[in-house]
């Protein structure tokens, strides 16, 4: 009997036992189960507020993008007139180069022909009223002719009488070259138009130049030496008259005179 009784309260015991783990087992995995559930809800959740933000940054990279691609086209439209405007700019420079091409030309055209009527109006200076230089210079020759073909008629006159002779007639040739001289400058002048005030200023200049050349008047003068170097250095009128501050009319006489001179020597 007490065998049975105790086998009877071990079985009930163990039942017990196993009905405790079952529903202590049981009560653990739905408590394991609820909280996974509440996990994979957080979780969804975050996917959830994931997507959201992907989808919004996606919305803000299409936005970007779009408003990229509208500065891109403004940039190229400014580029492209930017690029339409330098090929106008160019070409605009190109014709401008070609008129100032023309231009260049028809100055250098009426230079020639300003320097051709300056010499033909000074070869027909006589027509007006006024000697030329080559009138000039055969004049000089002239002069010079005469006074040799009078030393041979001076040899028998004594030698005082012959250099007071001499002189006069020195005298009397610089005098009529410097007269002759003036007028050609202010008939030169006259046709290109100088003021009154640098004619007597040119005038006397000549007069002190004349003045000076009394005594020498075989010899070259510092300009005309400086005129005829420049000339035979290859030098233009117009440089020489900028370089030594004259006139072209001036550097012409001084240079024409001084090759007179040195032909003559």
């Amino acid at each position: 009997m007490t065998l049975l009784v105790v086998i009877t309260w071990l079985g009930v015991f163990i039942v017990v036992l196993c009905l405790f783990y079952y529903v202590y087992n049981d009560r653990h995995t739905r408590r394991l189960q609820e909280h996974r559930r509440i996990e994979i809800s957080e979780l969804a959740m975050v996917f959830q507020t994931l997507r959201d933000v992907v989808s919004e940054q996606k919305i803000l990279a299409k936005e970007f993008n779009e408003q990229i691609e509208e500065k891109l086209s403004l940039v190229r439209g400014v580029v492209n007139e930017a690029q339409n405007k330098m090929k106008q700019i160019q070409q605009e420079i190109c014709e401008q180069s070609q008129k100032l091409k023309e231009l260049q030309e028809q100055i250098d055209r009426i230079v020639c022909q300003k320097n051709v009527l300056s010499d033909t109006s000074i070869r027909d200076v006589k027509s007006i009223g006024t000697i030329s230089i080559i009138e000039a210079e055969s004049v000089c020759e002239e002069i010079n002719e005469k006074i040799e073909d009078n030393k041979d008629k001076l040899q028998e006159i004594p030698s005082e009488e012959i250099k007071k002779i001499n002189e006069k007639e020195d005298n009397e040739t610089l005098i009529s070259l410097s007269k002759e001289q003036e007028y050609i400058q202010n008939a030169y002048h006259s046709l290109v138009g100088l003021s009154g005030k640098q004619n007597q200023i040119e005038e006397e200049k000549s007069q002190i130049s004349v003045r000076n050349n009394m005594d020498r008047k075989d010899e070259l003068t510092p300009i005309q030496k400086m005129v005829l170097e420049y000339h035979n250095a290859g030098m233009t009128t117009s440089e020489i008259a900028k370089e030594l501050g004259k006139t072209k009319g001036e550097v012409r006489l001084i240079l024409s005179l001084a090759i007179s001179k040195s032909s003559k020597e």
